[in-house]
């Protein structure tokens, strides 16, 4: 059984989605614990960037989540892996980020520092909270991380606009007893470009660079919101 559980949503594209599930993906895998990747775009975004190089170290497998037995099998493959789950869902699509949603123990919801990417954000935050009435409970929990951060007004006040967005009651409810929005911002550097075009995660290209440092201390915020959900 996966240790962990973690969908990757936002219904608008150009977030940094598949950029952050193998990021973070890389930061989670160890021996002990190894990370599946599972890319239920039908672009096969993190499938290809996989197969740039000489892999990541960690498995990468094309999901289907639109069929009638999805969640049936997204339910055996989680069942069959020892280690961290992570599932790029695709945007605009509602039914594969609400089969990801309603069997994850958290969801990832990447927001831009651009206004139109805010304004959206509450499609996602809507299938989150929707999952969580269906299943009668506090999972799955939720996380809404700044990607592509830069010195803009929009990034500095992010936080403020998506409660506005969103709505001060389902913002609230977003995280039962942590913060809905994390502590870790994901800087918009070039490496996190340049290791796409490489084949290579961001842990490979420059493991000792600002963009993994920020990735792993994301990894480590995911790792304890799931742990105070169980």
């Amino acid at each position: 059984m996966a240790q962990s559980v973690i969908a990757v949503i936002n219904q608008k594209g150009g977030v940094g989605k598949t950029t952050t599930a193998v990021s973070l993906a890389a930061c989670l895998h160890s021996k002990k614990s190894p990370a599946l990747v599972l890319d239920a775009d039908p672009q096969g975004s993190a499938v290809g960037w996989s197969r740039m190089g000489d892999g990541f170290g960690f498995a990468v497998e094309a999901v289907d989540l639109t069929s009638d037995g999805a969640a049936r099998a997204l339910k055996q493959t989680i069942a069959s892996h020892d280690g961290h789950v992570v599932i790029d869902c695709p945007p605009e699509a509602k039914q594969p980020a609400a089969v990801a949603a309603a069997l994850a123990d958290l969801v990832l919801i990447p927001v831009s520092a651009s206004g139109l990417d805010v304004m959206a954000t509450k499609r996602a935050t809507d299938l989150v909270l929707d999952a969580r009435s269906m299943l009668g409970g506090e999972r799955p929990r939720a996380l809404l991380v700044a990607t592509k951060f830069d010195r803009t007004a929009i990034a500095r006040d992010m936080a403020q606009m998506l409660r506005g967005f969103i709505g001060e009651a389902d913002f609230d409810q977003l995280n039962p007893d942590g913060p809905a929005v994390a502590a870790t911002r994901i800087a918009n550097l070039v490496p996190l470009r340049e290791c796409t075009a490489s084949g290579l995660t961001i842990v490979q290209y420059q493991p000792k660079g600002k963009s993994a440092q920020e990735y792993r201390a994301l990894a480590k915020e995911v790792l304890k919101q799931i742990k105070q959900g169980e």
